[in-house]
């Protein structure tokens, strides 16, 4: 996904193999800013993507036979202001957890987005970082947010899925509102730090069994955090180094050895 041509941004997939210069098989989305970010379901059903206008869509991946593919939008929201840098599904797609340069984390029910997009409240709002925050993702188990930003820190924020399910945060909801009614779902306090960068930290990438967190800033490194004794006992494993510059993204390859 990026920018191609007039105010058109759009979503192009190809079907595995793929053959020297193979056209798109699908184009949709035609968002109107440049998209951030792309994430896609574990079932493979749709797509997630943020923008630099605060948009966050989530897109179907499924179409009729000669459609541009999925096509309509199932889930919009721009309670973010300005760029949206990161937006990714919980490991069992019932979650989305958004980014953004706002300095706010925000997760989304995407049940409810899917049967009523114009009704989507947030299910929680983490404000733990001061500035813009780059990354955000699930621990595979769905029991922690991970975050991390351009304060340096990696935090990690407890979710509870249970208790989410009952509550919103209305986008449009003011401090105000929330002092009145006595409720709030902004988590600051219980966020915890695990660690942090020399800079900002661009990406972040667990394992699926929740025991390596891999991280990579704006400080030329890429680092390995070992969480095999419990988010709380998290301990820098090691530190890679070898860019000249910054490391935006990394991909775990699995392996037969731990």
């Amino acid at each position: 996904t990026g920018p191609t041509y007039g105010n058109r941004h759009p979503i192009k997939a190809w079907s595995l193999p793929l053959e020297e210069g193979a056209a798109p098989d699908r184009e949709f989305g035609y968002d109107q800013s440049p998209n951030l970010s792309l994430d896609i379901s574990s079932d493979s059903q749709s797509v997630l993507t943020s923008a630099t206008d605060g948009w966050v869509a989530l897109t179907p991946l499924a179409g009729d036979e000669g459609s541009a593919g999925g096509g309509s939008v199932g889930f919009v929201a721009s309670s973010h202001r300005n760029r949206v840098f990161s937006a990714a599904f919980s490991s069992n797609d019932q979650w989305i957890v958004t980014a953004g340069e706002d300095g706010v984390v925000r997760v989304w029910n995407t049940a409810a987005a899917r049967d009523n997009a114009s009704t989507v409240s947030e299910s929680m709002r983490i404000e733990s970082h001061e500035g813009p925050v780059y990354a955000a993702t699930f621990t595979p188990s769905g029991r922690h947010v991970i975050s991390g930003g351009r304060d340096r820190q990696i935090l990690a924020t407890p979710f509870d899925p249970e208790s989410a399910r009952e509550a919103t945060y209305s986008p449009i909801e003011t401090i105000r509102t929330r002092l009145i009614k006595g409720t709030s779902n902004v988590q600051r306090s219980q966020s915890l730090g695990l660690g942090e960068h020399e800079a900002a930290v661009r990406f972040l990438e667990l394992v699926s069994d929740d025991a390596f967190l891999f991280s990579g800033g704006q400080d030329h490194t890429v680092r390995v955090w070992d969480l095999s004794e419990g988010i709380e006992q998290a301990s820098l494993e090691k530190t890679l180094r070898g860019h000249g510059g910054w490391v935006a993204s990394c991909l775990v390859v699995p392996g037969d050895d731990d």
